[in-house]
């Protein structure tokens, strides 16, 4: 070695190794540096590549279109019940999503078929590269059936054969079955009832139901078309897996349509008696529409007005409770508590207490009996089909109330209906100066509904009523005692007046017949019967009997005691207007001498223009009081 290496190796030891770059000098004389972790990367992204493509060459093979077709086939089939066909093409994609498309699926065969455009499942793509099937989410484009409820009647059964499923365990049954599906998309459905009813059937149905993890909350947005009204449904489960296990869990519910809105706050449990409890909320603009909305657009039911529905509802099984309910009927406000049971078989019962500062029984009159305005009203039909289709229990209570042109004070009612007969019972009322009750029954079992009640009026200023009624000129005054009763047809108002029968009794003291002169009953010869404002006849005592059929009316027996005379009279008034009423004038058994002389009158001809004439008795006759 010689001295001059020595030195270069003791030089070169001297340095600092180079660790991972090198310099040299290129054509230019600049210096650049070569990194030799960046080719470390690139040999690694390259490793990467080659094994993606491995990957997705082996994917391929384990779960290509045909294999995820097959799967969802299976699934839809498990789910739904009946077979699944494919009539057009379908595509698969792994990247940049896994998406499985099947065109022209049909659900079902026969008459119960769902036909879909399009169904659009994305799958996860994790179970998917290990050649499997788990939907993530599910598109149904267009789907569409003559008959939903037939075909939703093609879910297999949960309860035993030949009982009908729960509210829980079709709950249950779908979200177990749906475990794996985190979101479901239902876009423009068009669904026809296929029941025989009128009602349209639900179209222009679009629906976005999710549950991201077992653990987080389901909620579904809905919007739809029912009964030609627009409809939005949100509903939100916040731990549906507490469903599954009949735990509660919080709720929350709101549906707004033009005739209704509905909102539920609160918690509920569908276990095997279905639960809820919370704040609750219902909002009619008219009631009438509102359920004809729901129901058959065509149902013959009571326009009573708005329906407003506030207050705590409890649910156990098939029996609702409203408690601390504020409610709305035709502008009445009222507050208590309200019941619904849902029978089996039969109608719904609804009962409750409802206490209100005001109650107008002219709205429920013009919404269930509407007085006719024209001739054609009197034959048009009267509705009472609604009878029959609830039964109803029901006890009201108002400071105050008005029935026609009569104010009521402190009112107390109940209106039951059961099996097609409804029945209005006033058990007490404060009216005219005294007290009154009243119970009207209508019975719509059979084809032509038929009417009848009694009314009952205790110590009422008989003056008060005359001039409610309208006889501001010839009418009663003083205390009196009135009962009624009375039965008819109720199928329209036409019948009513041709048919109707009555009877009422008055008995009375200590008042006036006010627009009658005295002096032409007693003054012999024939002289015109006019009502004057300034004359009447004063009497003790006052009874009469009438009794109607159709427009006629029979006065079967007046007596009045006036003075020292005794009048009696009877006769008819006849629906063509002319009047015929005869009686007598006698002498009282108290009457002092010189006695009145007896009389006997007849009032006749057109109640427009009646004529009277009196005269003498023929021969004496004894004290009508004998």
């Amino acid at each position: 070695m010689t001295r001059w290496t020595e030195g270069t190796q003791a030089l070169r030891g001297k340095q600092k190794p180079v660790e991972r770059t090198e310099a040299r000098a290129d054509g230019t004389g600049r210096r650049f540096v070569r990194p030799r972790v960046a080719a470390i990367v690139l040999v690694a992204l390259a490793v990467i590549v080659v094994a993606v493509l491995a990957i997705l060459t082996a994917s391929k093979l384990a779960l290509d279109g045909a294999s995820a077709r097959r799967d969802i086939e299976t699934r839809l089939e498990t789910l739904i019940g009946r077979p699944v066909s494919i009539g057009g093409t379908s595509t698969f994609s792994l990247l940049p999503r896994t998406v499985l498309t099947l065109n022209h699926v049909r659900i079902g065969s026969g008459k119960d078929v769902m036909t879909v455009d399009r169904l659009r499942a994305e799958l996860d793509l994790t179970e998917a590269l290990r050649g499997r099937t788990q939907l993530e989410e599910l598109t149904l484009t267009r789907p569409e059936t003559s008959s939903i409820l037939t075909f939703l009647g093609t879910v297999p059964q949960v309860p035993p054969e030949g009982e009908e499923a729960t509210l829980s365990q079709l709950t249950n049954f779908l979200l177990n079955h749906l475990l794996d599906l985190r979101t479901l998309v239902i876009r423009d459905g068009v669904f026809g009832l296929g029941d025989g009813s009128r009602a349209t059937g639900i179209s222009n149905v679009n629906v976005v139901a999710s549950w991201p993890r077992r653990n987080e909350a389901a909620r579904v947005s809905a919007s739809y078309v029912w009964n030609g009204q627009p409809a939005k449904l949100d509903v939100s489960i916040a731990a549906p897996a507490s469903l599954l296990v009949g735990e509660p869990t919080n709720l929350s519910y709101d549906l707004s349509a033009p005739p209704l809105a509905v909102t539920f706050r609160g918690q509920g449990s569908f276990a095997a008696i279905s639960t809820l409890q919370g704040t609750f909320s219902l909002d009619a603009p008219s009631f009438v529409r509102a359920a004809r909305w729901i129901g058959d657009p065509a149902a013959p039911l009571p326009d009573i007005g708005a329906l407003t529905l506030k207050g705590q509802l409890s649910a156990f099984g098939s029996r609702l409770s409203l408690q601390n309910a504020s409610v709305g009927i035709g502008g009445n406000e009222g507050k208590g508590a309200l019941e619904m049971t849902l029978a089996e078989k039969g109608l719904p019962l609804v009962s409750g207490t409802l206490a209100f500062e005001h109650f107008t029984l002219n709205s429920l009159q013009r919404a269930i009996i509407p007085l006719p305005t024209s001739p054609v009203d009197f034959e048009r039909p009267i509705t009472l089909d609604f009878v029959r289709r609830v039964d109803l229990d029901l006890r009201l209570s108002a400071s105050s109330a008005d029935l026609g042109s009569i104010p009521l004070n402190d009112f107390a009612a109940a209106i039951k209906m059961k099996d097609g007969v409804a029945i209005l019972d006033i058990g007490d009322a404060s009216l005219l100066g005294g007290r009154g009750q009243a119970s009207v029954m209508i019975n719509a079992t059979q084809h032509a509904p038929t009417a009848s009640g009694e009314i009952s009026l205790e110590d009422i200023d008989l003056s008060a009523l005359s001039s409610t009624v309208g006889f501001s000129t010839l009418g009663v005054s003083g205390t009196g005692r009135i009962s009624a009763s009375f039965s008819s047809p109720a199928n329209n108002w036409g019948a009513i007046l041709r048919h109707a029968k009555a009877r009422a009794k008055l008995s009375a003291s200590d008042g006036s017949i006010n627009g009658v002169d005295s002096s032409i009953f007693l003054s012999p010869g024939e002289h015109p019967f006019a009502a004057s404002a300034n004359q009447s006849i004063p009497y003790s005592s006052l009874s009469a009997e009438l009794s109607a059929e159709g427009p006629d009316i029979e006065l079967q027996s007046l007596t009045m005691k006036t003075g020292q005379r005794n009048v009696q009279a009877a006769g008819v008034l006849a629906s063509s207007g002319s009047v015929d009423v005869a009686g007598l004038i006698l002498p009282t058994a108290e009457a002092e001498a010189p006695a009145p002389e007896p009389m006997r009158f007849a009032l006749s001809g057109d109640w427009v223009d009646p004529r009277i004439e009196s005269e003498p008795l023929e021969e004496a006759l004894a004290p009508a009081d004998r």
